[in-house]
């Protein structure tokens, strides 16, 4: 990706990340940013430069703020070819927990009196 270009996906910043008093709001939005730039591919390929010329920071703090959402276990890193001169890293987002509160009836049955159903229920 050009250093000019900026992805046009949607983000996603899960409840977990959002609300965890330990990242930072930058953490947080690099999240995001990964999410967004794993839309295309199913993973992140992204440097460490090309998010600091996007947010104008420094290297050091992209490193800072990967380094906190992989220990607190948000993304993975993987590299790619280490042993060659074309060694490439990506980051991965984590599966989080799904959880269906314990008071909400998740009915799988279809309504028979509902207007839109188009299934039949035979006795």
């Amino acid at each position: 990706m050009k250093d000019t270009e900026k992805p046009n996906y949607y983000a996603v910043l899960t409840a977990d990340v959002r609300y965890n008093p330990n990242l930072s709001n930058f953490c947080k939005l690099i999240f995001a940013e990964i999410t967004a730039l794993s839309n295309k591919e199913g993973y992140c390929w992204a440097t460490n430069g090309w998010f600091a010329k996007q947010y104008e920071v420094s290297e050091m703090t992209v490193i800072r703020a990967i380094n906190r959402l992989t220990q607190h276990g948000y993304i993975q890193r993987e590299i790619r070819g280490v042993n060659t001169n074309n060694s490439k890293r990506i980051l991965r987002i984590v599966a989080t927990k799904l959880i269906i509160p314990h008071n909400k009836i998740v009915s799988i049955l279809p309504n028979k009196n509902d207007t839109h159903n188009t299934m039949k229920i035979s006795n």
